[in-house]
């Protein structure tokens, strides 16, 4: 009888630190984002972020690959530099965009702010965090795009 009710307690004992170990890990999170006509889904989970942008864009992101992020808000859109090593060794940079004022941005922003302070680059000055990035900053692009676009149509 004695033997019995030691190996009940032992079940019960594993099973409390199984629940008190799965209660511990991050829950998978998705985040819904939309620019213009185009909608992405971002999962974050404790090991990986999965981005799904349209219908033919799909990465998937170590978090242990994950060197740094910088959120970039502007009037019109905001966007999210994620800078990581890819599968084949590389280091690599994808952006996210979303329309100004978009909840799933806020959301994520905040959920990687705090999860990730250490890889986060927005304590820098803008030009800092692009050369960091090894990016070319979009305001200083953008207009010239522009420029190009409106005299190839002419």
């Amino acid at each position: 009888m004695g033997g019995a009710n030691i190996g009940r307690s032992l079940v019960v004992w594993n099973i409390s630190i199984l629940l008190h170990l799965l209660s511990n890990l991050s829950p998978m999170k998705e985040y819904q984002l939309s620019y213009m006509t185009l909608t992405s889904y971002i999962t974050l989970d404790e090991y990986s972020v999965k981005i799904k942008q349209g219908p033919f864009v799909k990465k998937d992101i170590a978090l242990n690959n994950l060197h740094h992020f910088y959120v970039m808000k502007g009037e019109q859109y905001n966007s999210l530099y994620w800078i990581y090593t890819n599968e084949k060794g590389k280091r690599t940079k994808f952006i996210s965009m979303a329309s100004s004022g978009d909840a799933g941005f806020a959301e994520l922003t905040n959920e990687l702010l705090q999860r990730f302070p250490e890889k986060s680059l927005n304590h820098l000055p803008e030009k800092e965090a692009f050369k960091t990035m090894n990016v070319a900053n979009p305001k200083k692009w953008a207009p010239l795009v522009a420029f190009v676009i409106i005299f190839a149509v002419l």
